[in-house]
């Protein structure tokens, strides 16, 4: 009886280390964080999203190497991962929610609010060819934060398995992520500006051991 016990506990112990997940924390020197506005060259290192309308906009992205998720994750299997983001909201007057979208086009440092590359257009042909157009094929946004008019702080977290399950499987390909807040061009300039602050994004990866 005590054998079949010890037996037992034994096997208990085992599957439940083998059912045990490594954590890893990614920050903003594992990834890129990169601003675009629409009449300033690209700012890398921060993700500042504002609107003025008919006056000037600005649009963000993370760039997460699927290398990287491979380095860290030494190609065992993603549980689960979590895009954590701290946001500070100086002005919203209008109410715009954030979205976030997975891009479909590929892009390069040299990208601006117009091009992919300083060259080829994010949509050729079309009227407004700017990095909006880097959804072009996604209908919804992956997330959508909801955000307070007043200023404020607020922090989010995006279940994001999924993609970079996808990502790191090669089933789809990894373009990174467009934070997206508030029209460009069509809005009424009296309606109000918004300016909203990533300050801090995380992304949380747990992985089988």
């Amino acid at each position: 009886m005590k054998i079949a016990a010890l037996i037992l506990s034994f096997t208990l112990a085992f599957l439940a280390s083998n059912c045990l997940a490594d954590e890893a924390t990614l920050t903003d020197k594992d990834f890129d964080l990169i601003t675009l506005s629409s009449d300033k060259p690209a700012e890398f290192g921060r993700v500042f999203l504002s609107g003025i309308p008919w006056v000037n906009y600005t649009r963000g992205l993370l760039r997460l190497p699927t290398e990287k998720i491979t380095a860290i994750t030494k190609g065992k299997p993603i549980k689960k991962a979590r895009l954590v983001l701290n946001l500070g909201v100086i002005d919203n007057a209008p109410g715009h929610p954030l979205h976030i979208f997975e891009i479909n086009k590929p892009w390069n440092d040299g990208l601006t609010w117009m091009t992919t590359d300083g060259i080829e257009p994010w949509m050729a042909g079309k009227y407004e060819d700017n990095i909006d157009k880097a959804t072009q094929d996604i209908n919804l946004p992956m997330a959508e934060i909801t955000l307070p008019s007043e200023p404020g702080e607020k922090t989010e977290e995006i279940d994001i398995t999924s993609l970079l399950q996808e990502w790191a499987g090669g089933s789809v390909d990894n373009h990174g992520l467009l934070f997206k807040m508030g029209p460009t061009i069509h809005g009424k300039p009296d309606q109000g500006r918004w300016e909203v602050d990533i300050f801090e994004a995380k992304i949380i990866l747990e992985f089988s051991r």
